[in-house]
């Protein structure tokens, strides 16, 4: 597993997590990787010292998020789902619409949910309007490890 610190053009710092160091140059070319923020492909490595030998062998220390297998994270995550689905209409392919409808007056504003590119949310964002992906929270309780 290889971790790199990365930045879009607008700023927004993130970690990357890839299988392989190759990985994150295919992803950039194939335009798969984007800031989880505002959605730019403009993606770049930043320089970090968490890898620089300082010389004397030292202790090593894992400083990484640590996931556990833990039911109470993916009852958590199920929650959230829930209040999403019950709480947001899902406007499907149409989010990028309706959320300017909205932001324009021509709709009733109202909490939504739905699919958009990378591209749509970089274009709302720049119309000023906040829009943000989440991830899936489907839970396949046999992939579970």
């Amino acid at each position: 597993m290889v971790i790199y610190d990365l930045s879009c053009a607008d700023g927004h710092k993130f970690e990357g997590w890839f299988k392989q160091p190759d990985d994150f140059t295919d992803q950039q070319e194939s335009s798969l990787l984007s800031c989880p923020v505002c959605g730019s492909l403009n993606i770049r490595k930043l320089p970090t010292a968490s890898h620089i030998k300082t010389g004397a062998a030292r202790e090593s220390v894992n400083t990484s998020l640590e996931i556990h297998n833990d039911s109470s994270l993916t009852e958590a995550m199920q929650r959230l789902r829930t209040q999403i689905d019950e709480t947001f209409v899902n406007v499907g392919a149409q989010f990028s619409e309706e959320a300017r409808k909205m932001h324009y007056g021509e709709s009733d504003e109202k909490q939504i949910r739905g699919t958009a590119t990378t591209e749509e949310i970089r274009s709302l964002a720049e119309e000023g309007i906040d829009a943000f992906p989440l991830p899936d929270f489907s839970v396949d309780k046999n992939k579970l490890n």
